[in-house]
């Protein structure tokens, strides 16, 4: 699985902190639902362009926190229980829908690295 590419990354660097989010979308008869929400039924989300990216948009879907590839994979599950499925003649649990996962992952210097402490002792 590629997320577990990500934590050995995240293992790999502890000059690094990173912060990983994740989303889960559902486009489905035309709307786009937030599979992550905690209401029942799954709110749907609006899609608008985003002034800040060239040509990006912006889907207001909730964002969760990822600690680790455990917490990932049961997002992911999670998710996945809100998905609209149906039975079709071909498969008894059918997918009805288009789905978006998206992972984010930010990173930036750890605070606290030698240059830093000597810049703190001299103030």
């Amino acid at each position: 699985m590629a997320s577990k590419s990500i934590f050995a990354f995240i293992e790999s660097h502890p000059e690094r902190e990173f912060l990983i989010r994740s989303s889960y979308v559902e486009i489905y008869n035309e709307r786009v639902i937030d599979l992550l929400a905690r209401t029942s039924p799954p709110p749907e989300v609006t899609v608008r362009e985003d002034p800040k990216s060239r040509g990006g948009i912006h889907v207001s879907a909730a964002e969760v926190v990822i600690t680790d590839h455990t917490a990932l994979v049961e997002t992911l599950n999670l998710g996945n229980e809100n998905r609209s499925v149906g039975t079709t003649s071909m498969n008894e649990q059918s997918s009805r829908s288009h789905a978006i996962f998206r992972i984010t992952v930010e990173s930036r210097e750890v605070a606290g690295s030698d240059d830093d402490d000597e810049e703190s002792a001299d103030d």
